[in-house]
This record gives structure tokens, C-alpha cells and sequence, in this order.
């Protein structure tokens, strides 16, 4: 059997989203034409047309990249971490790591989306009402199996020939912009880059499904109650709040993310040295704004995973036989403009 080469995330996700957009067509279409012979739509009408939407979303993102796989002879199961065998304490830190997450990274999307409506932006995210079971099913259940197998799995996995570090950042960048408007744009590149870091650390998809799920489900919840500090009027003393807030869960996050890694290496069989996590998590996020902090921080974040995933090595900054360095992939950077694209046009009829 063939292995996930660098190209191949790129054409999974390309073909991925070229069957989505026609699904999306072909429903619309359909939604068109029976309303026109009705001679009206309801509200219930149009709630069935967007659940049938999201659902056939992640059926398609599922199962493309397997029937990718098997017209190229990869084994997808085996490269998208299917097969990874995480320990128990693994999982814990996982739904331990979820909240953190929420805490760290919506407060920063609400004051992203709040400068995006002081240039009229004013659009929401699509509604998909229903029971709570039936929410949970669709935005949640789904989404951890779909939305992994192809940006983690399929993405992040075939991008990480030309770094861990690499391909965590791009599959984040791509993650985020297919969600395709603003309100779901910071957020969705944090978790994304969170979530690829969770699946190469323990060399496993299904923590970063239950991760994934576990943050859409608080989102619902929190969408159900009322959080007094997600409806205040945004003023300055709100976003220097909100700022504060994401600082110091991100810093909580780094050093649970750290405590993860280390229990990934132990489970590998390799030694990790002592210390305090969240000490080394203020000194990282210190030595970012160093020169060439981060740079070295993704290098020895290579180094470890190289451990952790026996059988591979990947190179920090890879270069091809020729000695030069290995350029990103055509069908990425049309991946990117393509959806560039597509955010911009949904940002501007949104406002």
C-alpha cells in the first residue's frame, strides 16, 4: 500500500469541497423547484433543506478521503490515525483541554467579529434548529468525524512532509477559512491549529475527535443559556477583559497541551525532562516575541513528535533531492485562494 504523499491532502480536500458544493447546489435547486410547485416555503421547510445540508457536509468529508485512498492504494485508516492507540490519561487531558479552549479563543473571536461589524458586517451563522439530540447528532457527532478525518487526518497528516509545524498552521488556515465568514474565523483557526498539535502528539485522530466534539457540544450549551459576558455591549474596558481572559487561559492551555505532549513521549518510551508546565508555558509564550523564538520552539516540537510517531522522520525544514527546499503544493495554494475568495464574497453580502 501507497502512504499519504504531500500532494494528496490537497486534491482529498479539493475534491471534498468541489462534492460539497455541488450537493449544496443540487439541494438548493431542489428547495427552489419544490417551493416554486408548492407555491411556498415554510420555515420548517427551510430548517430540513439546512440540517440535510450540514449532515450530507460531513458524510462527504468522511468518505471522500477513503474512496481517495482506494483508487491511490493508501491505507486512509492507518494514515489518518485511525488505528492510533492513545492512552486513558490522554484522553483525560483531551476533555480536560476542551473548555480551555473555549475560554482562550471565543473571547478574541468576539472582539474579531465586533471590528468586523464596525465595517457593517452584520451576518450570522447558518441556524439548524431541532432537539437537543438532534443537535448534538448533527453539530457535533458528525463534525468530530467528518470535519477530522479530512482537515486532521487527511490534510494535516499528508502536509506534515513538509514539517509538523507546517502543517499544523495550514491545515488551521484551511480549517478556518471553509467555514467561510468571519464569526467563525479566529476561533476555528486556534482550535484547528490546537487540534492537529493533539493529533500528531499522540499520534492518534480520535482525541482530536473527542476534542472536537467536546467544544461544539459546550458551544450548544452555551448558545442555550444565558452567559451575561457573551451578550454585554463591547466597550473598551470589555475587549482589554476579553484579551486578559484569553491570555491567561491560553497560557493554563499551553501548559495542558505541554502536560499532554509529555504523557505522548512517557507513553513512547522516551524521558521528558521536569519542571513546572506552566512556568515552561509563560517562558514559551515569552520566547515567541524573541528573534527566532518560535522558529526554535516548532523545531524541537518536530524533534518530539518524531519520537512519538516511530517509523517516520520528518525534517523541520525539508528539502527535495535536489537540495532545495520543498515548496508548498500547487492544489493548496489554489485550496487557499479559492476559499479566500469565497470568505471575502460571504463577508461582503454580509454587510
Amino acid at each position: 500500500m501507497n502512504k499519504l504523499g504531500l500532494k494528496d491532502g490537497g486534491n482529498i480536500f479539493i475534491y471534498s469541497y468541489g462534492a460539497m458544493l455541488l450537493m449544496q447546489v443540487a439541494v438548493s435547486v431542489y428547495a427552489i423547484v419544490k417551493a416554486v410547485y408548492a407555491g411556498q416555503t415554510d420555515a420548517a421547510e427551510i430548517s430540513l433543506n439546512t440540517m440535510l445540508i450540514v449532515i450530507l457536509n460531513q458524510v462527504i468529508y468522511m468518505f471522500v478521503p477513503y474512496l481517495y485512498g482506494r483508487s491511490r492504494k493508501i491505507y486512509m485508516s492507518a494514515e489518518t490515525g485511525l488505528f492510533g492507540r492513545a492512552g486513558i490519561k490522554e484522553y483525560l487531558l483531551t476533555a480536560a483541554i476542551s473548555p480551555l479552549c473555549i475560554m482562550a479563543f471565543l473571547p478574541l473571536a468576539l472582539v474579531f467579529v465586533y471590528v468586523f461589524s464596525l465595517l457593517g458586517y452584520s451576518g450570522s451563522d447558518i441556524g439548524v434548529d431541532g432537539s437537543f439530540l438532534t443537535l448534538t447528532i448533527t453539530l457535533c457527532v458528525l463534525p468530530a468525524l467528518g470535519e477530522e478525518t479530512l482537515f486532521r487526518g487527511s490534510l494535516a497528516g499528508s502536509l506534515r512532509h513538509k514539517g509538523y509545524g507546517y502543517a499544523i498552521i495550514m491545515s488551521a488556515l484551511i480549517f478556518s477559512l471553509a467555514h467561510g465568514s468571519p464569526s467563525q474565523t479566529v476561533h476555528q483557526f486556534c482550535l484547528g491549529a490546537v487540534l492537529a498539535y493533539i493529533f500528531f502528539v499522540t499520534n492518534d485522530i480520535k482525541p482530536a475527535m473527542l476534542l472536537h466534539f467536546l467544544n461544539n457540544f459546550i458551544s450548544i450549551i452555551l448558545d442555550s443559556v444565558n452567559v451575561p459576558f457573551l451578550n454585554m455591549e463591547i466597550t473598551p474596558l470589555y475587549i482589554l477583559v476579553s484579551l486578559c481572559v484569553s491570555l491567561v487561559a491560553g497560557i493554563i492551555l499551553g501548559a495542558a497541551l505541554k502536560l499532554l505532549k509529555a504523557q505522548s513521549l512517557k507513553r513512547a518510551g522516551s524521558k521528558t525532562a521536569g519542571g513546572s508546565y506552566l512556568a515552561d508555558s509563560i517562558k514559551d509564550f515569552c520566547n515567541m516575541f524573541r528573534k527566532g523564538g518560535l522558529k526554535a520552539q516548532i523545531k524541537r516540537l518536530n524533534a518530539e513528535i518524531n519520537i512519538i510517531r516511530p517509523g517516520e522522520q520528518v525534517d523541520f525544514c525539508p528539502v527535495d533531492e535536489n537540495g532545495q527546499k520543498i515548496k508548498t503544493p500547487a492544489n493548496i495554494i489554489f485550496a487557499i485562494v479559492l476559499l479566500l475568495l469565497m470568505y471575502i464574497g460571504n463577508t461582503v453580502l454580509s454587510m
